[in-house]
């Protein structure tokens, strides 16, 4: 019999087991009344994670790169000037998107590991007033770096610009208003920091965005990509194509226990959690590729000794059954560990453990004297406030919490 890894990966992440329990239901078919019900319900969930009042939200059945190819086919037309920004690897794959749909390409580009600087963009909006969207990825997955996109919305709506959001691995864990922050469009994702099962991208749309999507209707190939499908040809329920119904619910019970814990308390999770486990890693003796002000809450990239990537998450995973992720592309190539904390393992019961076994790793693969300081210095970040981890854990085991079908 197989072991059994715990993933803390950059995703997908650890599955909550209440979301487990959803995979053993009968299957339900993609149409009728009841399955549309709960299609529809889920919708409107969504939109309090996206915080969106008048935003529509659909679920697209797939990955998080084919949600950005949808909204890019939607909003781009041959010779459409857009603003892409581009400081890792996520951001190489919005560009891509862009220019497969034709469109021109403007790049504001940052080290990697950097975050993007809102007056580079800002020069470049002044340089560029006939562009007619920017895309930008919150958190760059490749770096453990996070995106101003605060400031990013409101460079756009100065400039009357769309704004398109890859928040693949930051829905749900990461604060990002969709309303007050002037996104357009923006792609969230299932098994990251809602700890769900993949295949699932939620997108919200601005109303200002799905007009425009529909006032420059043009012939979307293939034809499921286009928003005209989602409002025209329906299966018997309010989607144009076969849901898989059971990944769908179990997204759904992933929004309510998100919802339960409270938005804003489940940032705080997060934020204590990335925190603790970049100080984890310091303390070992090894760096984080972010400054502290740039790095993300759900995904750290750990620099380590050129050459050694691959062999440390090898013993990780045969030694302690830990899956973290490698490097992407030519992005820190052979020397770039990427660890989540997102969803479930954002809390020491995950963190605590996976710094204990890194260092271990470490010791041995890196011939690095270690102190075993990295669980101590965690743990000092929990103990600051434990009330931000400790309700999350047990809001969870209250009859309450689980939703009713």
């Amino acid at each position: 019999m197989k072991r059994r890894n715990i993933l803390m990966l950059p995703g997908p992440n650890e599955p909550y087991p209440e979301i487990m329990s959803e995979l053993r239901r009968m299957v339900l078919p993609h149409y009728d009344e009841d399955w549309e019900e709960v299609y529809i319900k889920t919708c409107e969930e969504l939109k309090r994670i996206f915080m969106t009042s008048d935003g529509r939200v659909i679920i697209w059945p797939c990955s998080g790169a084919s949600a950005a190819e949808l909204v890019a086919a939607n909003i781009i037309g041959e010779g459409d000037k857009i603003i892409n920004l581009r400081n890792g690897f996520f951001g190489d794959v919005l560009e891509n998107k862009v220019r497969t749909y034709g469109g021109k390409v403007v790049s504001v580009e940052a080290e990697f590991g950097r975050s993007i600087d809102p007056e580079d963009v800002r020069r470049a909006v002044k340089e560029n007033r006939d562009a007619k969207a920017m895309f930008v990825v919150h958190n760059e997955t490749s770096s453990g770096i996070a995106n101003p996109i605060r400031e990013v919305g409101e460079i756009a709506e100065e400039n009357g610009m769309l704004l398109v959001v890859d928040a693949v691995s930051s829905f749900g864990g990461m604060e990002l208003r969709m309303d007050k922050w002037n996104i357009d469009a923006c792609i969230g994702y299932a098994s990251k920091c809602l700890g769900s099962i993949g295949a699932l991208s939620p997108i919200a749309f601005s109303e200002d965005c799905w007009k425009l999507a529909e006032r420059e209707r043009r012939k979307v190939k293939p034809y499921f990509l286009s928003l005209e499908a989602w409002e025209s040809m329906r299966w018997g329920g309010p989607h144009p194509l076969t849901m898989p119904t059971l990944n769908v619910l179990a997204l759904r019970m992933a929004v309510h226990l998100a919802l339960r814990e409270g938005l804003e308390d489940r940032f705080k999770r997060h934020r204590i959690a990335g925190k603790a486990f970049r100080e984890g890693v310091r303390a070992m003796g090894l760096s984080v590729l972010p400054s502290e002000e740039d790095a993300g809450d759900s995904v750290t990239a750990v620099l380590v000794p050129q050459g050694t990537e691959n062999q440390i998450r090898r013993l990780l995973k045969e030694r302690f059954n830990i899956m973290v992720g490698g490097s992407l592309g030519k992005y820190g190539k052979g020397r770039l560990l990427r660890v989540g904390h997102m969803g479930l393992t954002a809390s020491p019961e995950y963190v605590l453990p996976t710094l204990y076994a890194l260092e271990q790793t470490v010791r041995e693969v890196c011939k690095m004297e270690t102190r075993n300081e990295s669980v101590q210095a965690a743990l000092e970040v929990f103990k600051t406030k434990p009330e931000e981890w400790v309700n999350a854990l047990l809001a969870r085991y209250s009859q309450k919490y689980l939703p009713e079908f």
